[in-house]
């Protein structure tokens, strides 16, 4: 009789510990979908920012911006030196811009 408890008593632990474990594995999915929708959400605000100082950058230039005209805008425009220089680097926007350049 007390083989039987002690195998039921160790069963009835597995299954505890199972169900624990499973929780754990199906919280940490969550948390990491969670994650990469804040990743890509974070990525697509950066990028509309981006944008939105470009375009500003260009003002009545029209819609396509080279790199000249993205540094005249910066050195020459005291609103555009504001929002780049509270967004990143010129040097990095610089570098974002030559990445994402189809010319």
């Amino acid at each position: 009789f007390l083989v039987f408890i002690g195998i039921s008593a160790i069963a009835v632990m597995n299954l505890v510990i199972a169900i624990i474990v499973e929780n754990s594995i199906d919280a940490a999915k969550s948390d990491q979908a969670e994650t990469e929708s804040m990743k890509t959400h974070a990525i697509t605000n950066m990028m509309e920012q981006v944008n939105d100082i470009i375009q500003g950058a260009a003002g009545a230039a029209g819609s396509d911006v080279t790199k000249d005209e993205l540094v005249q805008a910066y050195t020459s425009n005291p609103e555009v030196r504001k929002r780049i220089d509270n967004f990143c680097d010129v040097r990095e926007l610089l570098d974002l811009f030559e990445i994402f350049d189809d010319d």
